[in-house]
């Protein structure tokens, strides 16, 4: 008959310390005491079974959402269902799909330029092709952890380069155009106040992990739960306790422990 200890979370050491006695069961039965213990230890080796010796995640948060932004929460579903991945435009400049095309930002003279990074995103360094006539600065949005932004101001017209941004997270180019004067003044050309990105491949790969991950925490809970119940419905009428402890003659093999309760439903011990 295979035997599982209960009890104890090392009753497993227990099997060479206990033998069971032949002859008619007793009559009693394990008090709530023992009986709640039973169900601690196997509720523990249910979840040790599922999770290994570290145990059980944090909770784990639900997958993200699209953006709350209106127009980027459009392009975010849209990309989802048919992987299109479209320029977001908005009152004071362009959402940039991360990884598409590369940004065309007309600048002023006598006009800023506002190129807004990831909130938390952390600039390493920043890199004009040709530096000459431009002016920059940086400025933070909301502390620490908030949102990085590079301000951009050309000194005069008629001015093409290139701009290269190193972040803690990623690497962004950008083509900096300054029209000539004649175009500015005619109209032209549309200025560009602002400049961002929004990044679908990340947000998707980003909602997958975390939608497996809740997916693997429901499993392992529901194994855990299927554990719980094999190892802790215990049949009353059935229980046996004529057991009794055997003493090792040798003092250092004895056990350092005695279990409260011990007894068999005719399957488990």
């Amino acid at each position: 008959m295979r035997r599982i200890l209960m009890g104890w979370v090392v009753v497993g050491m227990a099997v060479g310390a206990l033998a069971g006695e032949p002859g008619k069961d007793d009559g009693r039965l394990p008090s709530p005491e023992d009986l709640r213990a039973a169900e601690e230890a196997a509720l523990e080796n249910s979840m040790f079974r599922a999770w290994g010796p570290e145990g059980p995640p944090e909770e784990l948060e639900p997958p993200p959402g699209p953006p709350e932004e209106g127009g980027v929460r459009d392009a975010y579903e849209r990309f989802l269902e048919e992987e299109i991945a479209p320029v977001v435009g908005v009152p004071e400049g362009k959402v940039y799909p991360f990884g598409g095309e590369v940004p065309e930002v007309v600048a002023l003279p006598g006009w800023t330029t506002d190129v807004s990074l990831e909130p938390g995103e952390e600039i390493d360094g920043y890199y004009f092709g040709d530096p000459e006539g431009w002016v920059s600065s940086e400025a933070v949005e909301g502390g620490p952890e908030g949102r990085v932004h590079i301000l951009l101001r050309p000194t005069f017209f008629g001015k093409r380069t290139n701009l290269v941004v190193v972040t803690s997270r990623r690497t962004y180019h950008l083509r900096l155009q300054v029209p000539e004067r004649e175009k500015a003044a005619g109209n032209e050309v549309r200025f560009q106040s602002s400049v961002s990105w929004w990044y679908p491949q990340e947000w998707r790969r980003e909602g997958r992990r975390r939608a497996r991950a809740v997916a693997a925490q429901e499993e392992a809970q529901r194994l855990a739960a299927a554990e719980d119940s094999r190892f802790t419905s215990v049949a009353v009428e059935r229980l046996h306790h004529n057991y009794r402890r055997v003493e090792p003659h040798k003092k250092k093999e004895r056990l350092g422990f005695r279990p409260r309760a011990v007894f068999d439903d005719g399957e488990r011990t």
